[in-house]
């Protein structure tokens, strides 16, 4: 940022007399973020809010609990942006269970004057008991719950167990030879069925254009022997997708709930036996969120992404290092969600009011020992 500055000056003639460093410039985004963190403007709003949280994967020895807030009810047809929420907790571990997620939402909203209408989060089962101790209403992130349906559907089915071990074994044995280029997506261990389109779109792409591979065709034609399978799977996708899509950008009300039932029942509750399981476990999610907006007309969200959002956001501008584990540039996270509203006098603000002394308690009292420190200490000459 530093050197982008002194471009800057040169090419507009700003006439900086002085370029601040990079250390400077980090100071700035702490102080800026911990002034928004400190005083978080839905804290005294009279509105319905809502919370989502999340719990990163590891950070080194790490682990980050991030619990935003947000209006209860959509106010447009947009996907929840950064604009949209208010970070209120920052907390980290080295590891997380309901109990310990229950004290820290419950230390939160110690500060607000009611409850949230319900707690938007995966389906992790220490989150879901957390919102169980909590006594709050559970609102299912859509993705995530989209996937799981999807998972009960196909998981244990022969067919695609046989496709994805046979796919598996094809990147295995040609992934250091020429043919490496046309070989499927890898397969993701973790919440596979969330990143599988790209293998069933893959599929599809080999099969209509087989006949271009000349001789490497040999390898591929196994593909179409479960050209039914992957017809089924693009289908099922296709519709998963619109829902997921379509949810995200609007939320969940009766009229749209009504509106999703019909596409269940149109693309899929007449055709296959596994589709139609697929549409009831559909339908069997979206009706059980109902009573949590029956009372109002208004959406509610129904989509976490924003926290992953935030999450890939740190992890790409974190140390690359992972003994540093997460450091106080995690208070850049206030700062993004308010970037587009805070004025100058804003920044002047947190600049003058903000001290490094106040930066170092909290991150004393937030965050764990720097691992790399510990390191250093111990393997000192």
């Amino acid at each position: 940022m530093s050197k982008i500055i002194s471009v800057l000056n040169d090419l507009l003639d700003w006439n900086l007399p002085r370029i601040p460093c990079a250390n400077t410039i980090s100071s700035w985004i702490q102080k800026s973020g911990y002034k928004i963190y400190k005083d978080p403007q839905i804290k005294n709003s009279e509105d319905e809010y809502a919370l989502i949280f999340d719990e990163s994967m590891l950070v080194g020895s790490e682990r980050l609990l991030l619990t935003l807030g947000l209006k209860a009810h959509k106010e447009n047809s947009l996907a929840i942006a950064m604009q949209d929420v208010q970070v209120l907790d920052i907390s980290v571990r080295e590891k997380w269970d309901s109990d310990s997620i229950t004290q820290v939402v419950e230390k939160t909203l110690c500060e607000f004057s009611s409850r949230p209408s319900y707690i938007l989060s995966d389906n992790d089962t220490k989150l879901k008991k957390a919102i169980r101790l909590l006594d709050c209403e559970h609102v299912p992130d859509v993705g995530h719950t989209l996937a799981l349906c999807l998972e009960k559907t196909y998981k244990e089915e022969a067919d695609f167990k046989e496709y994805m071990k046979k796919l598996s074994a094809l990147r295995f044995k040609y992934i250091m030879t020429p043919v490496a280029y046309l070989l499927p997506p890898s397969q993701r261990t973790i919440a596979r069925f969330m990143n599988l389109r790209d293998v069933i779109k893959w599929s599809s792409r080999i099969k209509e254009n087989m006949y271009k591979l000349g001789p490497d065709k040999e390898i591929f034609l196994f593909i179409g022997e479960y050209s039914s399978l992957i017809d089924e799977l693009q289908e099922s996708f296709n519709v998963v997708d619109q829902i997921n899509h379509r949810l995200k950008k609007d939320g969940l009300n009766n009229k749209i709930l009504t509106q999703e039932q019909q596409r269940l029942r149109l693309h899929l509750k007449g055709k296959t036996d596994r589709q139609r399981k697929l549409a009831s476990l559909i339908e069997d999610y979206l009706s059980m969120q109902k009573p949590k907006f029956s009372q109002n007309k208004q959406p509610l969200h129904i989509s976490s992404d924003i926290v992953e959002s935030l999450f890939s956001v740190y992890k790409r501008r974190k140390a690359a290092n992972p003994l540093y584990g997460v450091t106080q540039s995690i208070l850049l996270l206030p700062l993004l969600t308010k970037k587009t509203t805070m004025k100058s006098k804003d920044f002047k603000q947190a600049l003058q009011e903000v001290s490094l002394e106040d930066i170092k308690r909290w991150k004393e009292k937030t965050l764990s020992i720097n691992q790399a420190h510990k390191r250093n200490r111990i393997l000192a000459a």
